[in-house]
């Protein structure tokens, strides 16, 4: 049995990822992204030609003096090449984005999965919806998935780690006799660790003021029941409880790790969050897992 997060084995992500078979694992999606990004890179190399031989014509214009049909046609090969470099490199931009970006998520995801490997954890590529409450997990959207995400045993007390996003989807009217176009917005994603601590707790929200920002759906009132606390966070939350966070081993557990976590209570969990791919970076790991060995505990303690 693992008696602390901390103990885990976060080197195993370590080492070159195989590409190929990453690839493999996620075929439709992989052939969809290199289709699109194929596209645009072709859209891109295209203008960038053009903006070439506009270049080679507008060099071999004569100088033109004054005003006149050379002058007019110096100046249309000047807006052309200008114009077609600069769509060319934002097209090759947008290719290397959709390309270089699903090649990214594809290592990240790996690297997950050989932590989960190496540390007995069952290990799940994507799942759809929402399994965990909590004001972050609640933004509004019509599409929700954990992907990847890793759970397992820490001290008799199960727990979960991985990436959450929540995207809404749309089709938008274009205009009459010209059909629909699909809007594809992003409203929040990042690292989460969830412990539960098997007791009843508050919900409340303590968004870290020196991490990074993350979108919530709270309604709930601000509380400001704790200076130092205050200081490091903004605390939200309308239980008569609340006053246990101001207790010494959590306050100290909080204040030690609010850097880089944003810290909910929910139900009988206790949900650390950070950015988006810190589930696949060995120090942001390692810093979660070790801000998990501290605050869940405390919290258990505090809310028992």
């Amino acid at each position: 049995m693992i008696e602390r997060l901390a103990a885990l084995n976060t080197t195993a992500m370590r080492g070159p990822v195989p590409i190929g078979s990453t690839l493999l694992q996620r075929p439709t999606d992989s052939a969809k992204r290199f289709v699109i990004g194929g596209v645009v890179a072709v859209a891109a190399v295209g203008l960038l030609i053009g903006a070439i031989s506009s270049l080679v014509r507008w060099l071999g214009l004569p100088a033109a003096d004054g005003p006149g049909l050379v002058h007019a046609q110096r100046t249309q090969a000047m807006m052309a090449t200008v114009g077609l470099g600069v769509l060319g490199v934002v097209a090759l931009m947008i290719a290397g984005w959709i390309l270089v970006g699903h090649l990214l998520q594809l290592r990240r995801i790996h690297r997950l999965y050989r932590f989960a490997v190496a540390n007995e954890l069952a290990f799940a590529r994507e799942q759809s919806g929402q399994h965990i409450d909590g004001p972050a997990f609640s933004v509004s959207g019509n599409f929700r998935e954990h992907s990847p995400l890793v759970r397992g045993q820490v001290d008799g007390s199960a727990f979960e780690l991985g990436e959450y996003q929540v995207r809404h989807v749309s089709a938008q009217h274009v205009g009459s006799g010209r059909g629909s176009r699909t809007r594809d917005a992003r409203r929040t994603r990042f690292t989460y660790l969830s412990i539960h601590v098997g007791v009843a707790l508050p919900t409340v929200r303590l968004q870290a003021r020196r991490a990074p920002r993350l979108r919530s759906a709270d309604t709930l009132p601000r509380w400001r029941g704790d200076e130092s606390l205050e200081r490091a966070f903004v605390v939200r939350g309308d239980d008569a409880r609340l006053d246990r966070l101001a207790e010494p081993r959590l306050r100290t557990a909080l204040l030690a790790h609010a850097d880089r976590h944003h810290v909910e209570l929910h139900g009988s969990r206790v949900t650390l969050l950070t950015g988006s791919g810190a589930y696949a970076d060995e120090q942001l790991l390692a810093a979660l897992l070790e801000a998990g060995d501290a605050i869940a505990p405390a919290v258990h303690t505090a809310f028992s």
